[in-house]
């Protein structure tokens, strides 16, 4: 979802309360804080800044670009990283070593 906002240029306010509906379903995981409280800059932008709309919507967006960027970083990662029940290399020498 975060993808289609960015790379079809949607609006981050349309999507705010889907952002924040994802974040409760999942039990409110900490990597989705930042997505889940859109509602919540919105009003207080709204409510208590100076910003204008624009300058939040721009926000919003570089935070939707940050979120995609350490997603898609952690993704490379898992994939990159053996499993953690492959013996690396170092304990495969040293089982080997040692006389059963």
């Amino acid at each position: 979802m975060a993808r289609d906002v960015i790379d079809c240029r949607k609006d981050p306010f349309d999507y705010a309360k889907q952002f924040e509906d994802l974040w409760i379903s999942t039990d409110y995981q900490p990597m989705l804080n930042d997505l889940g409280t859109m509602p919540d800059e919105i009003y207080i932008s709204r409510t208590y800044s100076n910003k204008h709309e624009d300058e939040v919507r721009a926000d919003m967006r570089d935070g939707l670009i940050l979120f995609i960027r350490k997603f898609e970083a952690e993704k490379t990662e898992a994939v990159a990283a053996p499993p953690t029940n492959t013996p690396t290399a170092s304990e495969i020498a040293t089982s080997k070593s040692t006389p059963e």
